[in-house]
């Protein structure tokens, strides 16, 4: 697409401010599929597709629990 250019950040992610969430999908035994970062007025989200092995009530309530943790951690 023209006026278009892709620009690619890459870090460790020991070093990246989502670690802890991160280590939420890894307990929760998720995978993450695809990833967005958007920015606006001062807030940044930070939006996922996941994928997982389980139901999607028992993942929900697992990332609820491991999220939950990370949070209460930081």
């Amino acid at each position: 697409v023209e006026g278009e250019i892709l620009i690619r950040v890459v870090s460790r992610v020991e070093n990246h401010p989502i670690k802890k969430v991160l280590q939420a999908f890894e307990e929760a035994e998720v995978k993450v599929v695809e990833s967005k970062v958007t920015a606006n007025n001062g807030t940044v989200a930070h939006s996922f597709v996941i994928k997982s092995p389980g139901s999607e009530q028992h993942t929900r309530k697992k990332l609820l629990s491991s999220l939950s943790n990370a949070i209460s951690s930081m």
